[in-house]
């Protein structure tokens, strides 16, 4: 049974607090240096853009000040302050449209250290006041969704996901003349000077380069059981990912129709977004359930939303990983905990073959652009749905599988047997692919009925 928590932090939280403070102060010391780096930037490197000279001094002096006053354990806001800060200079190059390699160089990387020394590596400030004992995985679960096991892919890829779109904004911002695509010559160009890509009016891939970067590291906010003691920050991390990683990724595989040209790091960067999906789903699903139940047993739903919480009864023990074994052990860890449907990957086969089928039988007409946009659906829909609770998603391939059956007959020029022929089996093929739920290796408690 655990206990429950008093509207505010007893006095025996607090001594702890404290002696957890003076083992990470230093940190707050960590980032005055750096804000004194931020101010002695402009006149060291020569900045041109006195908008930029501006910020970089402004947030120089605001880190200054966050970081002398989260030395004081009390002052709680002060370490969230320095945070902004360094949020704010990873995104403010996008932004000013910074005209020096040097200053988005430095912007984004002073302020990701800014964050760490700031929230990451102290941790998230007071939480030893407010943090409960309580159980490491949901009620009925046979698994902890926000153990590092877990955690270590979705960082991993976002970082991944970082470098690749940080790559594409050098060249939109201007400090590269030059892009080489690996596979479609020219086609990165086309996509990143297109009109689409100029409506916007910062870098789209600077603020795809940014919002992978916030997306790896939410990813460390948080200990082995964040799921309850943090409820925020996993369901903020869900939306970062799920909601804004679906439209990005609409607007990747969009580009044949719009600008008729593939990008192919646009390409890898949208199955590094994709990836990351399904990974998310029992994380956020875990908290939202938590939020229900603590609800239900009379919590304030607020107060538990942002402080977190306990469950009153008792719970199943985790199974503790050991992230100091070897690498080929720790990756075996992780796929143990990952069930991939063999009708999903041949869906997502099937999908690449629609995809590139009419080059290969030769038609351009509107059942290209058909077959290029369905293709890159059916691999969307295959890869989240290999997220064990929503497996469901697999039945919208089956609405894509009588769309393609379909499209010969209400598309017109389309008379090549070869092609019609292709259309139908792709169709059956899927369709008949997309009734197997395949296996479920985990329990989600009541959940259960709702994985078909």
């Amino acid at each position: 049974m655990f206990s429950e928590r008093s509207d505010t932090f007893d006095n025996t939280r607090l001594p702890v607090h404290k002696t957890h403070h003076r083992k990470i102060v230093w940190m707050h010391f960590a980032n005055f240096f750096l804000g004194l780096w931020l101010i002695t930037n402009p006149p060291t490197f020569e900045y041109v853009d006195p908008r930029q000279t501006l910020n970089s001094v402004l947030c120089g002096v605001l880190v200054c000040l966050f970081s002398l006053l989260s030395v004081n354990p009390m002052n709680l806001w002060a370490p969230w302050g320095a945070g902004l800060v360094g949020l704010w200079l990873n995104v403010s190059p996008v932004l000013f449209w910074a005209s020096q390699a040097v200053v988005y160089n430095n912007d984004t990387f002073i302020g990701i250290l800014i964050m760490v020394f700031a929230l990451l590596a102290p941790g998230v400030p007071g939480y030893k006041l407010y943090e409960e004992k309580g159980p490491d995985i949901p009620p009925g679960w046979s698994v902890n969704p926000s153990t590092w096991i877990q955690r270590i892919p979705i960082i991993t890829i976002g970082w991944i996901g970082f470098f690749a779109s940080r790559y594409l904004a050098a060249y939109q911002l201007g400090y590269k003349s030059t892009i080489t695509d690996f596979f479609f010559g020219q086609g990165t160009e086309n996509v990143l000077n297109s009109d689409i890509s100029k409506s916007w009016p910062v870098s789209d891939a600077g603020l795809g380069a940014f919002s992978y970067m916030l997306d790896a590291m939410m990813g460390y906010i948080g200990g082995e059981n964040r799921w309850r003691t943090m409820p925020w920050a996993v369901i903020l991390f869900g939306i970062l990912i799920i909601p804004l990683g679906a439209i990005s990724i609409g607007l990747i595989i969009s580009q044949p129709l719009i600008v008729g040209s593939w990008c192919s790091v646009c390409l890898f960067t949208a199955a590094i977004m994709l990836i990351m999906i399904p990974c998310t789903f029992d994380e956020m699903l875990a908290s939202i359930l938590f939020l229900n139940l603590s609800k239900k047993e009379g919590k304030p739903f607020w107060k538990t939303f942002f402080l977190g919480g306990t469950l009153s009864g008792e719970f199943n023990e985790p199974i503790k990983h050991d992230l100091t074994l070897p690498l080929h052990k720790t990756l075996k860890e992780i796929f143990s905990e990952i069930s991939i449907p063999w009708n999903l990957v041949l869906s997502c086969f099937l999908g690449v073959w629609l995809m590139f089928s009419p080059s290969v039988f030769g038609f351009e007409n509107s059942l290209e652009d058909s077959d290029h946009m369905v293709g890159a659906l059916i691999i969307t829909f295959s890869v989240i749905a290999m997220g064990e609770i929503v497996r469901i998603v697999r039945f919208l391939n089956i609405l894509l599988g009588l769309w393609i059956i379909a499209a010969p007959l209400l598309v017109f020029g389309v008379s090549m047997k070869a092609g019609i022929y292709n259309e139908l089996i792709c169709g059956l093929l899927l369709i008949l692919l997309s009734f197997r739920k395949g296996t479920i290796i985990n329990n989600y408690g009541t959940f259960n009925k709702y994985i078909i």
